[in-house]
C-alpha cells in the first residue's frame, strides 16, 4: 500500500490527524508549562522561609507545615514538569503525522 493509499484510509477511517488535534495538543502543553512555572515559582517565593526554631509548640507545627506545603507545591511542579515532555513528544509525533499524510495526498498518483 502506498503512503498515498494510507492517508486516504486513515482519512476515510476517521484516524487521520487533523490541524486542530496538533493545535489543540499545543495549547495544553501551553497551559501545562505555564502552571508548572506558576506553581514552582509560588514553592519559591509565595512562601515564607520557614525559621530554624520557634518560641512555641503551634510556631514549630506551623513551620512544618510551610515546609511541607514547599515540599509539595516543588513535588506538583515536577510533575506537571514531566507532564510537559510527554505532551511535547505527544505533539512531535503528530506534527510529523500530519506533515506526512499532507505530504502524502500532495503526491497524489495519476492514473
Amino acid at each position: 500500500m502506498s503512503s498515498y493509499d494510507e492517508a486516504v484510509l486513515a482519512l476515510i477511517t476517521g484516524t487521520a490527524v487533523t490541524s486542530e488535534q496538533v493545535d489543540e495538543v499545543r495549547r495544553h502543553r501551553d497551559a501545562v508549562t505555564a502552571l508548572a512555572e506558576e506553581v514552582g515559582a509560588g514553592a519559591r517565593t509565595r512562601l515564607p522561609e520557614a525559621p530554624v526554631s520557634w518560641c512555641s509548640e503551634a510556631g514549630t507545627a506551623y513551620a512544618e507545615v510551610l515546609v511541607g506545603v514547599a515540599e509539595a507545591l516543588t513535588s506538583i511542579s515536577a510533575t506537571l514538569t514531566t507532564a510537559e515532555l510527554g505532551l511535547s513528544s505527544c505533539l512531535e509525533v503528530l506534527q510529523a503525522r500530519l506533515d506526512e499524510q499532507e505530504a502524502a495526498l500532495a503526491s497524489r498518483p495519476v492514473s
